[in-house]
């Protein structure tokens, strides 16, 4: 007998899901048929892959500019010089292949004019000067120098944005009577522009290395070329030596051995155009921010849509089920949230509890199931009256027994439709609050970037050209909204029977 009960409930369970899966395929098969719907599940399907593959797609960190950084800041996009021609857009020029003397032939890009100092390439990957002196005495100095350099272009009529290098050096045996003198400089023609020097008196015991101290926005450099180096200096474009001078000045009555280490000899041109979206304000590319935005739009989307919707579900279900009291204190402390304005009570309880993402995640999918909840409400005062659930009660079914088994399959299709249409307005609701500056300042929004477009600055004047900045994030929200609404009226003409298409 448990043998032939045992078969029957096998064979009802292999029917069930027999009958589900048909059923399931029957859906995906109205789903294909509707335009609207695989359009909006393919712009989505779009995001999901950007979201998923960001580090490949856009490799610069999103967050800050980076050392060196990777463009100068406010840059246009690349391909704006198409239209606008050469006489507008600069780019990166990256003069030395390697300045970690790697090998010994990176070493070879450079001449030596050599006074006294000799130069030769380090076994390990770095230039090693020597200076051997014999005594000249402290009253008659013997100065000698060398000159290493190499000819690098600056192939537009615009000067550069900004210069920048670095260079890694040590110096050994040193001492109060010897004077090391490096000395960074361009050339033209017989122009000499000295851009950095340091002076050693002192034996040091560590390299040192100087990053961003040759730079065009350096205060000495500005001071001195009058708050425009780069235009003073590269005032047409050609050839322009890079050089890099090391001079010793001997007083010592003792003989002296003195060694010079260099490495990482370094230099940058930055243009004003740079990648698909250029950089803002703080040097940031401005792609990788529309890339990695597309992570938070999705997360924030669909996780406070989720729990709004569940929150909704269980309230409404409970509270049209079990009436009395329990309806009368739900249904108001609704009303009460409902008459609320929303995005003042968001603002208001985002300053108190911080911006972070899981505050903004947990507001708006606390403060988004009101609506939700009175049409589940409706739907179960309704269904509640009907014969199987009055079958399920003379049965000894218990209350809850009868909202998860009975109830909730009825409203589960409401389900699907009102999460795809709650995703839109998360979106829209974080980049509301983020264009307010209540944004997670660890993650980057599109909401952000708006912000940062705002702040920045450039909405006035000329500089409203940034277009660039403002309008593909603007396009991502209404993109991303527009495909979970669509997909939503797709679920709704597929599931709402007032509305299904009979074929």
């Amino acid at each position: 007998m448990t043998r032939v009960r045992s078969m029957a409930q096998e064979s009802l369970g292999k029917a069930k899901r027999s009958f589900l899966l048909k059923r399931f395929l029957g859906f995906l098969n109205a789903y294909r048929r509707s335009k609207r719907g695989m359009l909006g599940i393919g712009i989505i399907s779009f995001f999901v892959v950007l979201s998923v593959f960001a580090p490949v797609i856009a490799p610069n960190d999103p967050h800050r500019a980076g050392n060196p950084p990777y463009a100068e800041k406010l840059c246009k996009p690349a391909w704006i010089g198409f239209f606008e021609g050469e006489e507008t857009c600069t780019y990166d020029v990256y003069p030395i292949e390697d300045p970690e003397f790697s090998t010994s032939a990176s070493f070879q890009q450079f001449e030596q004019t050599s006074d006294g100092i000799s130069v030769e390439y380090d076994e390990v990957g770095q230039l090693r000067l020597h200076y051997t002196g014999n005594g000249t005495g402290s009253l008659e100095p013997y100065n000698t120098s060398t000159i290493i350099g190499m000819n690098t272009t600056w192939p537009y009529k615009l000067p550069p944005q900004r210069f920048l290098g670095n260079i890694r050096y040590y110096v050994i045996n040193a001492n109060r009577s010897t004077q090391v003198n490096l000395t960074i400089f361009f050339q033209r023609e017989n122009r000499r522009y000295d851009v950095w020097a340091v002076t050693w008196r002192t034996n040091m015991t560590a390299w040192r290395t100087d990053d961003g101290l040759l730079d065009s926005l350096w205060t000495d450099v500005v001071d001195k070329y009058n708050n425009d180096p780069c235009g003073k200096i590269f005032s047409v474009p050609g050839v322009y030596k890079y050089g890099l001078e090391i001079a010793i000045t001997d007083g010592s009555n003792d003989p002296v051995d003195i060694w010079v280490y260099i490495d990482r000899l370094n230099l940058v041109y930055y243009g004003n155009a740079f990648g698909l979206l250029g950089t803002d304000e703080q040097r940031v590319d401005l792609f990788s921010q529309l890339i990695y935005g597309a992570r938070i739009s999705l997360i924030v989307g669909l996780l406070s849509a989720f729990l709004s919707v569940s929150i909704g579900l269980l309230l409404g279900l409970i509270s049209g089920y079990l009436g009395s009291l329990v309806d009368e204190i739900t249904m108001r402390f609704t009303d009460m949230l409902l008459v609320l304005p929303g995005l003042p009570l968001l603002l208001v309880l985002i300053a108190v509890l911080g911006p972070s993402l899981w505050n903004l995640i947990l507001l708006i999918g606390v403060l988004g199931w009101m609506g939700f909840a009175r049409t589940v409400r409706s739907m179960v005062l309704s269904l509640k009256e009907r014969p199987f659930i009055e079958a399920a009660r003379a049965a000894g079914a218990g209350k809850f027994h009868i909202i998860f088994t009975h109830m909730l399959p009825n409203v589960f299709a409401l389900v699907y439709v009102t999460l795809a249409m709650s995703v839109p307005g998360a979106i829209t609701a974080e980049a509301s609050l983020s264009w307010l500056g209540l944004f997670d300042p660890t993650v980057v929004s599109w909401g952000k970037m708006l912000y940062n477009f705002q702040s920045a600055g450039v909405v006035t004047g000329s500089a409203t050209a940034y277009w660039w900045w403002v309008v593909p994030p603007g396009i991502g929200i209404a993109m991303m909204a527009l495909a979970f609404i669509m997909m939503g009226y797709a679920l709704d003409e597929i599931l709402n029977p007032r509305l299904r298409q009979r074929r």
